[in-house]
């Protein structure tokens, strides 16, 4: 199955399509007055049923994905535009929990290629431009090349490194 055939509704519509005529032929079937055997109206909806589940499969995840992708526009539209908010902020306004929140907001910024950061202290996104005051953007511990993530780190701000513990202090990092 091709990613382009995954996207289209229209093989999902054409099994539901033909299942709804087996069920109706089956129907017709079993109505039958001088009819008693009915494992030709049992045999429509064996086949009914192999030609709706798999529609109604389909359907269900285009729908599913057709949600998704809305919610990922909503989503970016809103990054976009905000100078700063948190997690917590985000979540409320898209309904969503902090968990899931989070984890699209890093799906986002990868795909996207937002230039956002996060200042731990706040437990704050920014956007990198929009920060007024002087600060460092680290991706990874000076001390032992761990990946810390995008933090941000205002003058006189520490934060320790997760993986040597090393005590990173702004005020002695190089300028950016």
């Amino acid at each position: 199955m091709t990613e382009e055939n995954e996207k289209q509704p229209g093989s999902g519509i054409g099994l539901c399509l033909t299942s709804a005529i087996c069920i109706v032929l089956a129907a017709i079937t079993a109505i039958d007055p001088g009819e008693k055997d009915f494992s030709a109206a049992f045999g429509g909806l064996i086949v009914a049923a192999c030609f709706g589940l798999p529609g109604a499969w389909k359907l269900t995840r285009h729908r599913a994905r057709q949600r998704q992708q809305r919610l990922q526009a909503r989503f970016a539209g809103y990054l976009k535009t905000h100078d700063s908010f948190t997690v917590a902020e985000m979540a409320r306004k898209m309904a969503m929990s902090e968990f899931e929140t989070e984890s699209l907001i890093f799906k986002l910024i990868d795909e996207l290629e937002l230039e956002l950061a996060f200042h731990r202290k706040s437990r704050r996104y920014h956007r990198r431009g929009a920060l007024q005051e002087p600060h460092h953007q680290l991706t990874i511990c000076p001390g032992c090349g761990g990946a810390i993530g995008a933090q941000i780190l205002l003058a006189g701000e520490t934060i320790t490194c997760q993986y040597c513990d090393k005590t990173i202090v702004a005020d002695e990092l190089p300028g950016d």
